[in-house]
């Protein structure tokens, strides 16, 4: 198989049939979710609540507009829960930080998206999602209190499912699974930061769903970057990851939208040389992605605790460069504001 060919059928109606992972990219999503009906995701035969516990769920949204990049997450890590709430003011380039942790019961991250509530309600960061696939709507409501000298926010949008989306189901090993439905949308609504309110139409308004869950590694560790717009209706982003997957070439997650489009990509490789607060290099192997992400401000977070530990760094900044679609045409992302993480986990 060539590296810059991937096959993206439709999916299967569930990702485990007869206890075997359908493993594929597709464009199109799963009627209903089956993860926990694997047979032996992690090698050997281990009582369902251990199985279950390995499985890392998470639902996030990137959302952008003419003055703010974002994203809002839940997390159920199984050993923790995580919700983000993250906003990246794109004049001043400063990026304003809304966490939550606890023990992970209170971070509800349902199984599916086609009818039901992904949701967090924590004592100083609330977030809920609202998930209608099969209505073509998604709708996000959060609300973060003031504290740390940051302002109080909240924000509330609907995105519509009107793309084509990324979804894949790939392997860690043998019938070890990673799931996740990506896709760029218009959305609509308004953000209130302060006393500052900002609100965007479905012709200004683009965000990135990820409903994501996979049987990861204890020891767990990813490269991603994103970055989207919506100009005059026009809808234009990426993903690209570097992760754990085996056969890079043959199962990714990486893609171009254009247009309205899902355009599958080639593996790529994330270059620091300056390290983490220098600009990454995101490049492939044919020259069909070359970009490069200059990070203005950023989030930290480590922590350890015994054999349990976290090293997560998710920036937020600029995009210089361009990805070619599948004509050959390259997309200028030049002055493009987005995101990227680089994770190191033990969990």
């Amino acid at each position: 198989m060539s590296p810059n060919e991937r096959t993206v059928t439709l999916p299967p109606k569930t990702p485990v049939i007869d206890g075997i992972c359908q493993m594929g990219t597709y464009n199109a999503p799963y009627e209903s979710l089956n993860l926990l009906e694997a047979k032996r995701p992690l090698g050997k035969r281990y009582p369902s609540w251990v199985t279950a516990l390995r499985l890392k769920e998470w639902e996030a949204f990137q959302f952008a507009d003419e003055h703010w990049f974002g994203m809002a997450a839940v997390s159920n890590l199984k050993l923790v829960g995580i919700a983000l709430l993250l906003l990246f003011d794109k004049e001043s380039g400063k990026l304003y930080e809304y966490v939550s942790k606890g023990s992970s019961g209170r971070f509800t991250v349902p199984n599916g998206i086609s009818d039901s509530v992904c949701s967090h309600t924590g004592s100083r960061l609330s977030i809920q999602i609202s998930n209608r696939l099969k209505k073509g709507e998604f709708s996000v409501l959060f609300e973060a209190k003031a504290h740390g000298g940051q302002p109080a926010c909240r924000g509330e949008f609907t995105a519509y499912h009107v793309t084509e989306p990324i979804v894949i189901l790939q392997p860690f090993g043998k019938n070890r699974p990673l799931y996740s439905h990506k896709a760029l949308m218009p959305a609509a609504g308004e953000i209130r930061f302060g006393e500052k309110v900002t609100r965007f139409t479905k012709e200004q308004g683009a965000v990135v769903l990820d409903d994501h869950k996979g049987y990861y590694p204890f020891s767990m560790h990813y490269d991603w970057a994103t970055a989207c717009a919506n100009t005059d209706g026009v809808l234009t982003g990426f993903n690209l990851t570097r992760n754990q997957v085996l056969e890079p070439a043959r199962y990714n997650e990486n893609c171009l939208w254009k247009d309205g489009r899902m355009i599958p990509l080639p593996p790529v490789s994330f270059q620091r040389p300056d390290g983490l607060e220098g600009p990454w290099r995101i490049r492939d192997r044919g020259g069909r992605v070359d970009l490069t992400f200059t990070p203005k401000d950023g989030l930290h977070n480590v922590m350890k605790l015994g054999p349990i530990s976290t090293d997560y760094y998710s920036p937020f900044g600029t995009y210089s460069g361009f990805i070619c679609d599948d004509e050959g045409h390259a997309v200028s992302f030049d002055g493009f504001t987005g995101m990227g993480e680089r994770r190191e986990d033990r969990l």
